[in-house]
């Protein structure tokens, strides 16, 4: 699936690969528009590869805080046991 990170990675790679190589065979053949074009690939990519990696980071976030609240209302558990 895309949400495994590996998976995220190869195609990350993939894209700014892909994006460079057009960038480059555009500069090499003097061909303006296949420059514009890797260009604009890398940089959709870039953005975004940056709006997923925010949204996981989001995500983490918001599970940590899960958690949490998860061990303290299990100590208020057994702190109401012991009593």
């Amino acid at each position: 699936m895309i949400n495994d990170p590996n998976m995220q990675k190869g195609i990350s790679t993939a894209a700014y690969g892909a994006s460079f190589t057009t960038a480059a065979g555009g500069a090499v053949s003097v061909n303006h528009i296949a420059l514009w074009i890797g260009i604009l690939f890398a940089v959709l990519t870039f953005v975004i590869n940056w709006i997923y990696q925010a949204a996981r980071n989001r995500r983490d976030a918001e599970l940590h805080e899960l958690e949490t609240q998860l061990i303290k209302a299990k100590m208020d558990k057994l702190e109401q046991e012991d009593t």
